[in-house]
């Protein structure tokens, strides 16, 4: 690790200059409604998402998740986001529902 960290000091990268408009991420819809598509998410939403589920479910620093729904899932993808943001933990379930006791 202390070699990783000498070589990684000697490279010094320029900050990107992103603005909230910018697209951050994307995530495929299923085609419920129509044919499956990108939806693009932009940073400006990632951020509004992330203060909107701390206000509204009161996540806060020290929590921890169970990650139950499949990571590509928008709204696992968002719980994932909101506990890196407040540094909380996050468990992985078993992928047993029978267990899911367990794995909390």
């Amino acid at each position: 690790m202390k070699q990783v960290m000498q070589e990684g000091a000697k490279k010094i990268y320029q900050k990107a200059k992103i603005q909230k408009d910018d697209i951050y991420t994307f995530c495929y819809t299923s085609g419920t409604t129509g044919t499956p598509k990108a939806a693009l998410l932009s940073h400006g939403n990632i951020l509004a998402n992330i203060g909107s589920m701390r206000i509204t479910m009161g996540f806060k620093r020290g929590d921890s998740y169970v990650s139950y729904l499949p990571i590509p899932h928008i709204y696992e993808s968002l719980s994932y986001w909101v506990m890196i943001t407040f540094g909380s933990k996050i468990g992985m379930y078993s992928g047993d529902v029978k267990k899911l006791k367990f794995d909390i």
